[in-house]
């Protein structure tokens, strides 16, 4: 679950004039980074993406992308203002089980463009909250992107469903509360 008194909408300066995403993961192959990275090229002048976490392969892209902020790891208590600076939590893992970054970026008010894999369609609702995309699949992102560019109401939009759908269903004491009663059912029986 989500700890909402930490993760919420804040009145923050945006990171910049542009449509701003962010990515919260490791610096890894396997989080789908390349895609991301490639589905920006010849959007530079309407996006920009900030990347916070680390990896082996952080420096690699660091020299490979000046245009991209880096910010190595953070520690939690720090995301939510970082993520209030931004307009989309993106997240592009070619595998990846229940994501709390994503729920994170929701309970801030944040709009989601993910790969639709494992746990993640459960979290995302395609159009309601945010677009599902195949993994590796640059084109999609960056169409799911655009869509944002050239609608850029949908930000709020979809970023005040996501907020009220981590409150209905993922909010942590709710999260506990359903552990409770499914394990004392199970215990009952």
């Amino acid at each position: 679950g989500v700890n909402l008194e930490l993760f919420k909408p804040r009145n923050t300066e945006k990171i910049s004039s542009k449509l701003n995403l962010i990515y919260i993961g490791r610096i890894f192959h396997e989080k789908g980074i390349d895609y991301l990275l490639d589905s920006i090229k010849g959007l530079g002048n309407q996006v920009h993406l900030s990347m916070v976490g680390n990896g082996m392969e952080l420096k690699k892209y660091q020299k490979e992308y000046p245009q991209v902020k880096f910010y190595g790891r953070i520690k939690k208590e720090g995301l939510p203002e970082i993520i209030n600076q931004h307009d989309i939590v993106v997240l592009p893992s070619l595998v990846e089980s229940f994501p709390n970054v994503l729920l994170e970026g929701m309970a801030c008010g944040k709009p989601v463009i993910a790969t639709n894999v494992f746990g993640i369609p459960e979290m995302v609702e395609e159009g309601v909250n945010g677009f599902l995309v195949p993994p590796k699949n640059s084109d999609a992102l960056r169409k799911a992107i655009k869509k944002f560019v050239e609608n850029p109401g949908l930000v709020m939009t979809m970023g005040k469903t996501a907020g009220e759908i981590v409150k209905e269903k993922f909010e942590k004491n709710k999260q506990m509360d359903k552990l409770y009663l499914a394990l004392f059912t199970i215990k009952s029986n």
